[in-house]
């Protein structure tokens, strides 16, 4: 879903403001609902945990769509690089060096937390 959207940045706003019925998403949420379910997952946790997803991907991926790589604009990585290293010194080596700059790894690290927090919190 992260790669289609950032293909497509301009149905952001689209998919952020009106709910996806049609019958392709509606058929996505029903497979990720079955494999959690079937998981162990109660459906209500199940739905809940679908539902964080989407909504984490959207944001994440309106986050990330929304930053031009190499923009010198607040809270771009060339702008925190400029940052007082006094008051900010892990922010600004972050900038400088490019750890946890690459979205796809920050992403895929994201997902797989929230899958783990969910299958530790599947049977609340």
């Amino acid at each position: 879903m992260r790669a289609t959207l950032l293909r497509h940045p301009a149905v952001l706003p689209l998919l952020q403001a009106r709910p996806a019925v049609t019958p392709a998403t509606l058929a996505a949420v029903e497979r990720g609902l079955a494999a959690l379910v079937s998981a162990g997952f109660p459906l209500g946790r199940a739905v809940d945990a679908v539902n964080a997803l989407t909504v984490f991907v959207l944001g994440h991926t309106a986050a990330e769509a929304g930053m031009k790589a190499g923009e010198r604009e607040a809270g771009s990585a060339a702008w925190l690089a400029e940052l007082d290293e006094q008051e900010y010194p892990l922010l600004v080596r972050a900038a400088r060096t490019g750890e946890g700059a690459d979205d796809e790894e920050r992403f895929a690290f994201a997902v797989e937390a929230l899958l783990t927090g969910f299958a530790v919190s599947s049977g609340d």
